[in-house]
C-alpha cells in the first residue's frame, strides 16, 4: 500500500490515476478485469473512463449510462456503499434487468466501490471475476482504502487545476487591464504586475523580470506608515481600504494616486492586490480649474460692484430727476392757472392752449412719481420673511376696489401660498397687476378678476387673468419696459411703469414674470417666486 501511496502522490494528470488504482487492485485481489467509472459535468450519467483486462477480448455488463437508472454503480455512487457478489447468479439476482439492458453477461463475481473522499462520491471502482471469489474482510478494507486515496488523488488534482486556473485568469486580467495593477506578497516583494503599472512608476519589464522592483522603494518615505497600516487592516480585518499616496518613479517625478489593495489567497498562500488611478492628471485639471474659478470669481465680484455703484448713480439720477423736475412742473402748472384765472382777457385758442399745458404738467407729474417709485423699487433694502399672499391679496382688492369705484369687479380668489419674500414689495407688486386687470376691462361687459397659483418646479406661480382688452403678442417683449404702453392713452390712462415696477421687484426676489395673452378673452399676468432654501 506504501508503494502505491508513493505512486499516486506523483501523479500531476487525472487520466495517470486509473491505471496505477486498475493494476493495484487487479494484482491484488487477481481480479479478470476492472473499469472506472466518474460523473459527467452535469452530474446526470456515469462515464467509463478507464477499464484494463487480462484478457482484450473479455465482455463487460458495464457500461456507461444515467445515474437515476439503478444500475449497480449508479447505486454505489448514489449510497455511497460498496457492493460484492461473490458467487455466479449473485449480480444477475440482485439487478435482474441488468443483462436484458446491457447485452451482456453478467460476470461470476463483482465488486462495485464507491471512490469518495470526505463524504464525496467522485466515482466508481468496478472490478470483475471468471471464478466464485470471497471478498475477505481485509480485500474490502483494501479496496475501500485504494478508492479513498484514488478519491483523494482526484480532489488534489481538481484543486490544483482550479487554483491552476485562477492563476491564470488572474494574471490574463491583470496583464490586459488598461488600470495599473500589481500584486504583492506581506513584505513588500512584486510578483505580478501589468504594463500600465510598470508605465506608472517608470520602470520596465526587464527590471521587473530582474527583482529590480519593490513596493517601498516606489513609495516616498512619508508613505511608508500609511501602506503598513492599510496592509494591516487587509490581513486582520479582511478590509479593502482605498487611500491616496505617492509614486516615487526612478528620475524623481512623484505620481500622485488612489491606491486600492485586497486580499488574494491562493494555495494556502496569501498576496496583496493593489488597484492604482493616476491622479496626476486629475489633480493638475482640478488646480487649473480652481485657478480659473478664483479668477472668475474675482471678475464676478468686479462686476458686481461696478453693477451695483451704476445703479447706485443710476437711481441717485433718478431721485434726483423726479425731486429737480418738479418744482419748474408745479412752477409751470402754478402760471397756467394764474393765466386761466384772466382766461376772458386771452382768445378762445390761447385758453386751450393753457388746458394743454396744465394737462401736459399733470402728466409730467405722473412720469416723475413713477420713475420715482421705480426706483425705490431698485434700492429699498428687502426684509424677506414668510408672506402670507391671500392676506395681501385681499388688501390690494380694497385698493383697486377704491380705484376704480364706479365699476362692479366680481373677485375669484383661489387658495394662494405662504412665500419667501418682502410683504411690501409684493403688496406692491400684486396691487399693480390687480390695478391693472381693473384698468383694461373697463370696456369689458363686466368686471371680472381671477387670482390663483400653482406649484411649478422649485416655487410657486401667482397669475391674475382678466377679461380685457389682452394684447398683441407681437409686442409681448415691450410689455415690462419702462414707459412702454401697447394702448393709446386716451383709451387707458397710465405712465407705463407699472409692469416694470413689477419686474424690478419680482427680479430681486430672485424670480420671473408671465405674460399670457387669452385671445378673445383678456390676459394674464403674473410671476414665479422661487422655494426658500433654509
Amino acid at each position: 500500500m506504501l508503494t502505491v501511496t508513493h505512486a499516486l502522490s506523483q501523479v500531476e494528470q487525472v487520466g495517470a490515476i486509473f491505471p496505477v488504482v486498475l493494476s493495484t487492485a487487479q494484482q491484488g485481489l487477481q481480479a479478470l478485469a476492472g473499469a472506472i467509472f466518474l460523473p459527467d459535468p452535469a452530474q446526470q450519467r456515469l462515464e467509463r473512463v478507464a477499464a484494463q483486462a487480462e484478457r482484450q477480448d473479455a465482455p463487460s455488463i458495464w457500461q456507461d449510462g444515467p445515474i437515476q437508472t439503478g444500475s449497480p454503480a449508479s447505486v454505489s455512487f448514489m449510497t455511497h456503499e460498496a457492493q460484492y457478489f461473490p458467487s455466479k447468479g449473485d449480480l444477475a439476482r440482485a439487478y435482474p434487468h441488468l443483462e436484458e439492458q446491457t447485452g451482456q453477461t453478467a460476470p461470476v463475481a463483482s465488486a462495485v466501490i464507491p471512490i469518495s473522499s470526505q463524504d464525496q462520491v467522485l466515482g466508481v471502482l468496478v472490478l470483475d471475476f471468471e471464478e466464485p471469489h470471497h471478498f475477505t474482510a481485509e480485500e474490502q478494507l483494501f479496496l475501500e482504502i485504494l478508492a479513498s486515496l484514488s478519491g483523494q488523488v482526484l480532489v488534489r488534482l481538481k484543486m490544483t487545476a482550479q487554483l491552476q486556473h485562477q492563476e491564470r485568469l488572474l494574471r490574463s486580467i491583470v496583464e490586459r487591464s488598461p488600470t495599473p495593477i500589481a500584486v504583492g506578497t506581506k513584505d513588500g516583494q512584486v510578483s505580478l504586475v501589468n504594463d500600465a503599472y510598470l508605465e506608472l512608476i517608470g520602470q520596465s519589464r526587464a527590471a521587473f523580470e530582474k527583482g529590480q522592483i519593490d513596493w517601498r522603494a516606489t513609495t516616498p518615505p512619508e508613505f511608508h506608515a500609511l501602506d503598513t497600516a492599510s496592509v494591516t487592516r487587509v490581513l486582520l480585518e479582511d478590509a479593502t481600504p482605498t487611500y491616496e499616496k505617492m509614486l516615487q518613479r526612478p528620475d524623481g517625478e512623484r505620481r500622485e494616486v488612489q491606491l486600492t489593495i485586497m486580499r488574494y489567497t491562493a494555495d494556502n498562500d496569501t498576496a496583496i492586490l493593489g488597484y492604482f488611478v493616476d491622479l496626476t492628471s486629475q489633480r493638475a485639471v482640478e488646480h487649473a480649474l480652481e485657478r480659473h474659478s478664483e479668477l472668475l470669481e474675482a471678475q464676478v465680484q468686479k462686476r458686481t460692484r461696478e453693477i451695483q455703484a451704476r445703479d447706485a448713480e443710476l437711481a441717485s439720477f433718478n431721485l434726483g430727476i423726479s425731486h429737480d423736475l418738479r418744482a419748474p412742473v408745479r412752477r409751470i402748472k402754478s402760471f397756467a392757472e394764474l393765466l386761466l384765472r384772466n382766461a376772458d382777457e386771452l382768445p378762445e385758442k390761447a385758453r386751450t392752449y393753457i388746458d394743454y399745458i396744465g394737462l401736459s404738467t399733470e402728466r409730467m407729474t405722473n412720469l416723475l412719481d413713477g420713475l420715482l417709485s421705480l426706483s425705490q423699487a431698485s434700492q429699498a433694502p428687502l426684509h424677506k420673511v414668510p408672506v402670507d399672499l391671500g392676506a395681501l391679496v385681499k388688501a390690494s382688492q380694497t385698493d383697486t376696489e377704491m380705484q376704480y369705484p364706479d365699476r362692479p369687479i366680481t373677485w375669484q380668489i383661489g387658495p394662494l401660498p405662504e412665500v419667501w419674500g418682502d410683504a411690501q414689495s409684493l403688496e406692491r407688486v400684486l396691487t399693480n397687476l390687480l390695478s391693472n386687470a381693473a384698468k383694461y376691462s373697463q370696456h369689458s361687459a363686466e368686471v371680472c378678476i381671477r387670482v390663483w397659483s400653482e406649484r411649478v418646479p422649485g416655487g410657486w406661480a401667482i397669475k391674475v387673468t382678466d377679461q380685457g382688452v389682452g394684447f398683441n403678442d407681437a409686442y409681448r417683449e415691450q410689455l415690462f419696459g419702462l414707459f412702454q404702453r401697447l394702448h393709446a392713452e386716451r383709451d387707458f390712462q397710465g405712465t407705463g411703469v407699472g409692469l416694470a415696477t413689477v419686474l424690478r421687484l419680482i427680479s430681486r426676489h430672485g424670480g420671473t414674470v408671465i405674460a399670457q395673452n387669452n385671445p378673445g378673452d383678456g390676459a394674464t399676468f403674473g410671476f414665479v417666486l422661487p422655494d426658500h432654501e433654509a
